[in-house]
């Protein structure tokens, strides 16, 4: 549209702002016959004139779709494609200029330019702690080998990438080895900012035999604890193993299940021993002055640190004496009192108390 209507006029100039509505290149074409008006009024003119055309060709407003693969949301050093593709035909080659506006935490975003109509990756990098974004904005020019006439009018396409950031959370406990039944805290903390998502961690728990009371495996929000009391069903010890995974879970509609899925993982491996457990006999009434033996063994083997007992002795102390000393003991043998009684009358009864301990030797533990 804008062209003229075919009408005579004046030998000169004139102007038509053309518009292409279409999407592909057009043309008009002009048709000027020149006449001679004969002054007389209501006389014919002089028609024979040799007529001179040309064509106008219009190019169309410069369009182009762009394509993102494979999303708007991405993790952090994941690659971004850009695919282009156009309606436009046109008397030129169809570019388009890059302009890109991020707030300097994003490396690997394309230089600003001219580029061609073909695939644009990149490898966009987070270097903070939470989400970030960049801009893309594509705009499309018809470039014509003919100097003055390229068409700079095209439409602008805009596409925001946002970067989330590694994910990332930090993991303790105050000690690795346990008593059986023992309750511990794993923290959790959370170490990102503000993310396109939502910020979980993956654990995936085992135990080397039949330990009850571990976490079961899941998908557990980032910052909330493990909290466990651990039942060892054996004799002896049996680890149990806390694998974690930070992760940013995508909860679009449409899009669940998918991870941003690469951040460190931690592992930590409990140490549980067994309830220590000692069997002890010996006879129960004695002469005075004999000796009393008793027989100590345990089916509790194979723990970390060393099996024992703690030995407690009840007994009047005036008369009787060759009793054991109470306390710590470091081993599970055999021992023999000789025990004496003073007293011409009266029989004394002494208690012996033995605790089954396994005693912790490690650098800075009791």
């Amino acid at each position: 549209s804008g062209y003229r209507q075919a009408s005579d006029t004046s030998a000169a100039s004139f102007t038509d702002d053309l518009l292409n509505t279409s999407d592909t290149l057009e043309w008009v074409d002009y048709v000027f016959t020149p006449k001679i008006l004969n002054p007389r009024t209501g006389l014919p003119y002089c028609l024979d004139g040799v007529k001179d055309s040309i064509r106008i060709w219009i190019n169309p407003q410069p369009r182009i779709n762009v394509s993102v693969i494979p999303d708007t949301i991405i993790c952090d050093n994941d690659i971004i494609t850009y695919s282009f593709t156009t309606p436009n035909t046109s008397t030129g080659i169809i570019r388009y200029m890059l302009t890109s506006v991020s707030n300097g935490y994003i490396n690997g975003i394309s230089m600003n330019g001219v580029y061609d109509l073909i695939d644009l990756s990149d490898t966009l990098e987070n270097t903070t702690d939470m989400v970030q974004n960049v801009t893309y904005t594509f705009t499309p020019f018809i470039d014509d080998a003919r100097q003055g006439v390229s068409c700079y009018n095209g439409i602008p396409v805009s596409i925001t990438i946002y970067v989330n950031p590694t994910p990332k959370l930090s993991v303790s406990i105050p000690d690795t080895v346990y008593c059986d039944s023992s309750t511990f805290i794993i923290t959790i903390n959370d170490l990102l900012g503000d993310v396109e998502g939502v910020k979980v961690y993956e654990l995936i728990t085992s135990s080397s035999g039949p330990v009850t009371g571990y976490q079961p495996s899941n998908e557990y929000l980032a910052g909330i604890d493990i909290q466990d009391t651990l039942v060892n069903n054996t004799n002896t010890y049996q680890t149990v193993t806390y694998y974690l995974r930070a992760r940013i879970m995508d909860d679009r509609v449409g899009t669940e299940g998918n991870y941003c899925n690469n951040g460190a993982d931690t592992t930590i491996v409990i140490y549980l021993n067994p309830t220590p457990r000692i069997d002890v006999s010996a006879d129960t009434l004695y002469c005075n002055g004999t000796p009393v033996d008793f027989t100590l063994n345990t089916n509790t083997d194979n723990v970390i640190g060393v099996i024992g007992y703690e030995l407690e002795t009840t007994y009047n102390l005036i008369d009787i004496s060759g009793v054991s000393a109470a306390g710590d003991y470091f081993a599970v043998n055999d021992f023999t009192d000789i025990i004496a009684n003073s007293h011409d009358s009266i029989v004394r009864v002494i208690e012996y108390r033995f605790k089954p301990t396994i005693y912790d030797y490690r650098p800075g533990e009791k």
